[in-house]
């Protein structure tokens, strides 16, 4: 897990051209969960996590398939639209207690 509550948003056509995004949608971090032993200190409520390792994150349901043992406790690079820019930030998952 990423220590985040978060929900799929439809992104607009504007948002996916200026972007060059693979996706038409991306998850929104409406939430960071407190208590939680996880690194996504460069994770900030308001981001739109649309890339996973390079990889199009069109859902929650997508995110999840994408954190698993292989990515537990390892570095990864998330690509986030922040201010309407997209830009790459740092994460390390953790295990679901």
């Amino acid at each position: 897990q990423l220590g985040i509550a978060a929900q799929t948003l439809n992104l607009t056509a504007r948002m996916i051209g200026a972007n060059h995004l693979k996706t038409k949608t991306g998850i929104y971090v409406f939430e960071k969960l407190a208590d939680v032993n996880v690194s996504n200190n460069e994770i900030r409520v308001g981001d739109i996590i649309v890339e996973f390792e390079g990889k199009p994150v069109s859902s929650v349901d997508s995110m999840h398939k994408y954190l698993n043992e292989a990515t537990i406790g390892k570095k990864i690079t998330l690509s986030v639209l922040r201010g309407g820019h997209k830009q790459e930030i740092t994460a390390v998952p953790a295990e679901l207690n």
